[in-house]
């Protein structure tokens, strides 16, 4: 993705209040898969929005969660990400 697309993104998202999962995959590079484990684990509380009785949903996530979220671990992360025993 171009940093242009990008911001452009992040523009579009200061007055959401909430985004979709594939939003999030398109704009942060996040994968759906890793937003469920989140969720699971209880890193990321989203909202669900179904039809009376249904079994599927829409699933909705805030934006300023999945930005905290990205900056909780990447300050949990080693900043040296080489392998030093090989």
């Amino acid at each position: 993705m171009k940093d242009k697309d990008y911001q452009e993104d992040q523009e579009d998202l200061k007055d959401c209040r909430f985004i979709r999962v594939k939003d999030v995959t398109r704009v942060y590079g996040l994968k759906r898969g890793f937003l469920y484990h989140m969720t699971k684990r209880g890193l990321l509380k989203p909202t669900v929005i179904r039809v009376r009785r249904g079994a599927r949903g829409t699933v909705l996530y805030k934006p300023q969660d999945i930005e905290s979220l990205i900056n909780k671990l990447s300050k949990e992360q080693p900043h040296d990400l080489t392998r030093k025993n090989r």
